[in-house]
Formats: C-alpha cells, sequence, structure tokens
C-alpha cells in the first residue's frame, strides 16, 4: 500500500521543520507545535493565535531556565 503524495510532503515538511527548531534551539515549540495545532484546530483559534502560544511558551521555558541558573545554591 502506497502513501499518498499529500502525506509524503506533509510528513518531509513537518522533518524539515523539526530539524530547523532542533537548530534553533527551539525546545518548547519542537515538543508542543503538534498538540498545540489540535488544540487551536478544535477551538478554532487564528494562526496568529496559535503562534502567539507557541512563542509565549518558548519565551516562559527560557524565563524560567534564566531564573534557575541564577537562583542562589541552597547550602545546608
Amino acid at each position: 500500500m502506497s502513501v499518498p503524495k499529500d502525506l509524503q510532503e506533509m510528513t518531509a515538511c513537518l522533518g524539515g521543520l523539526d530539524q530547523h527548531l532542533t537548530y534553533l534551539k527551539l525546545s518548547f515549540i519542537a515538543e508542543n507545535y503538534a498538540a498545540l495545532a489540535k488544540q487551536a484546530a478544535h477551538k478554532a483559534s487564528s494562526h496568529v493565535d496559535y503562534l502567539a502560544t507557541l512563542v509565549e511558551g518558548e519565551a516562559n521555558l527560557r524565563q524560567d531556565r534564566v531564573t534557575k541558573y541564577k537562583s542562589p545554591l541552597k547550602r545546608g
């Protein structure tokens, strides 16, 4: 059974997307874009709202990392 051409193209596109997200170190987006896309489709969210959710998540993750690394170590 052969895979439809549209599915092959989409799979190739997503593979490229994953590679770019890894290269750009956009880990939140890489891990969440598919699930958030389904959620956005279910809610009929706009493309801009979907993108804003991804970027906000990435920004929050980075802020959390900065806070974690800048917090003083507890000594006991």
